[in-house]
């Protein structure tokens, strides 16, 4: 899912953006999209930073997943710069969680 978000906000969203500009939507890039992405992706983790051991890494990566699904499947129905924002608040939830969980499992030991 990760590698699915990369390539969706480096390949989809800019060429998406610039088709709607191009058709005269009312979108002016993606800008908006990335500061709220990034803005609410630094509030949620601190905001989570103990749900590792509360909530635990499994689930912290299936909410995150739902998140950046969630974030992804909104991203068609945009037709102007402020709809960007729903989308980037969940892939900005997503995010958030993925990260540090998947990290801490994947530097974990593997059972031999």
């Amino acid at each position: 899912m990760m590698g699915v978000g990369v390539t969706v906000t480096t390949v989809f969203l800019t060429r998406f953006s610039t088709y709607l500009q191009s058709a005269g939507h009312g979108i002016q890039g993606i800008g908006t999209f990335f500061t709220i992405y990034a803005s609410s992706a630094f509030v949620f983790r601190i905001l989570t930073r103990q749900w590792s051991r509360t909530v635990g890494r499994h689930r912290m990566i299936l909410s995150g997943l739902v998140g950046q699904a969630l974030g992804y499947c909104l991203l068609p129905f945009v037709a102007s710069d402020w709809h960007f924002i729903l989308p980037a608040i969940c892939c900005g939830w997503g995010h958030a969680l993925l990260f540090p969980a998947v990290v801490s499992l994947g530097s974990g030991a593997f059972p031999g």
